[in-house]
């Protein structure tokens, strides 16, 4: 009301988790701030759905095995979370309590507006940070897998949507999950967006179309996999 510039953002564990979800006192569940009511819960989420809230993070704080395995309250606070970040904020998406792009927005464009980054958009001449999706594929998290050399994950074992086939960083796919190889890619103007080509000038396993809203600088657009005819998603710069 007093014309502040002001921003505000919320972990993914506190929009997805609630006390309910410690259980046993199960370490891994020992956040800080510690998680809360269900209606605490759902009223982040809403406020996420209006655009109170700006931006989702991930709250990344890996915690060595053996500082967890404590008793609950003499543990160490803090859970991992960037690799489970993209199949846990879809819970929102998939349930009906937030749209995807809205969703999106939090993960990508907001945080970069937010730290004054040049990033979070597929606009032509950007770096190429993006990131291929696939929101319905039903998968089961499985912190034993994860890169991160800490597994204290709250999500380990749970099912989910949403597994991440590639990303890219500035060009320089730095994770790939497709059995099939896929060629160098390169990115061209293509209407409103850009669209995915090898730079062999052969035919990639996706196609890219990157939409451009007017009042959301955020480039995000579906891609078929040809091959597959299943639906992804390309995002810019995931946080």
């Amino acid at each position: 009301d007093k014309g502040v510039s002001a921003t505000a953002g919320v972990s993914i564990n506190h929009l997805t988790l609630n006390e309910n979800d410690i259980g046993e006192y199960r370490t891994f569940f020992r956040l800080s701030p510690p998680l809360r009511r269900e209606e605490d819960r759902q009223a982040m989420v809403d406020a996420l759905a209006d655009g109170t809230l700006d931006i989702i993070v991930s709250s990344h704080d890996p915690q060595d095995a053996d500082v967890k395995r404590r008793p609950f309250a003499e543990a160490a606070a803090g859970a991992i979370g960037l690799e489970s970040l993209l199949p846990a904020a879809l819970r929102l998406y998939h349930s009906g309590a937030v749209p995807l792009m809205r969703l999106l927005s939090a993960l990508t464009i907001g945080p970069a507006r937010m730290l004054k980054l040049d990033g979070g958009t597929l606009a032509p001449g950007a770096w190429a940070d993006l990131m291929v999706f696939e929101p319905d594929r039903a998968v089961r998290i499985d912190a034993h897998r994860f890169r991160s050399k800490s597994k204290n994950s709250p999500f380990d074992g749970k099912p989910a949507q949403g597994r991440v086939w590639r990303t890219v960083y500035r060009g320089r796919t730095v994770f790939d999950l497709d059995a099939d190889p896929i060629p160098v890619a390169e990115w061209y103007p293509d209407g409103d967006g850009v669209r995915a080509r090898s730079s062999s000038g052969e035919g990639l396993p996706y196609w890219s179309l990157a939409i451009f809203m007017a009042d959301e600088d955020i480039g995000t657009g579906p891609v078929e996999r040809k091959n597959r005819g299943e639906r992804c998603w390309s995002v810019g710069n995931g946080y």
